[in-house]
């Protein structure tokens, strides 16, 4: 089965995200460095031009209390580089896992489910949110890898690995798979495809690693580049955080 993801503004154009996020993409509490190289040129997504030669570099004030959260690394190597850097908190890593029955329900209820419709999804293992949803960066330069699961089966709570999407940013991507957003200095990158490993996943947090190849969606001579992140992040969510352990 295929499911098509609308990414104008990514997971941040859904009400759902901005319920559980508590708003959309990086808070600002992270930093990244970037520096791209290899010739791109073009029209960012924000409508900015990236300079081929040129060094570009974003940062943001990074709060002590992110960081307590927890950490999301990223390296980006090749015709393009960056590195990031940025702390934890419901604007970098979320789950619908993290939340209890009862605020599951209250939120999809909030953006035009019906009580029983969500009820009968949650007996059935379904997801009725967000799966999961990791933000490493600020909102110039990040990397977001989501999940298209549908069913909790095909994301179970707990260790496993899943294929990070090729693609378009507005590719179809196989249900189940993750799909991979990456901007860097305000211009998008289109994912090559890579691998998501999370060794854990459960109420206290989670950890894992994530590899992806990434281009400028140019012909021959296209900037392409590896990304290699690692996390580690504490259980959040929405403020009452049901479903973390105390």
């Amino acid at each position: 089965m295929r499911k098509r993801l609308v990414w104008g503004g990514w997971v941040c154009a859904s009400l759902v995200a901005v319920l559980i996020l508590g708003g959309c993409g990086s808070s600002g509490g992270g930093q990244a460095d970037t520096q791209s190289r290899g010739g791109v040129a073009g029209p960012s997504a924000a409508g900015a031009t990236a300079q081929g030669a040129s060094a570009t570099a974003t940062r943001t004030t990074a709060s002590k209390e992110d960081f307590t959260l927890g950490t999301c690394e990223v390296t980006i190597s090749g015709g393009v580089s960056a590195t990031i850097k940025t702390g934890g908190g419901p604007s970098s890593i979320n789950s619908e896992y993290w939340l209890s029955d009862s605020e599951r329900l209250q939120l999809a209820v909030a953006v035009g489910d019906t009580q029983a419709a969500v009820q009968e999804k949650i007996a059935a293992g379904q997801f009725v949110l967000t799966p999961l949803l990791l933000t490493c960066g600020d909102t110039r330069t990040n990397v977001q890898l989501l999940a298209t699961a549908r069913r909790q089966d095909q994301l179970p709570f707990g260790a496993g690995s899943y294929r990070i999407a090729a693609g378009e940013r507005l590719a179809a991507v196989t249900e189940g798979e993750f799909a991979a957003s990456v901007v860097l200095s305000g211009k998008a990158y289109r994912s090559g495809g890579g691998t998501l490993d999370i060794t854990r996943f459960d109420r206290s947090g989670i950890t894992g690693s994530f590899r992806l190849e990434i281009d400028d969606g140019g012909a021959a001579g296209a900037a392409r580049g590896t990304v290699v992140g690692r996390f580690e992040m504490s259980c959040t969510g929405v403020s009452t955080r049901g479903g973390c352990a105390r």
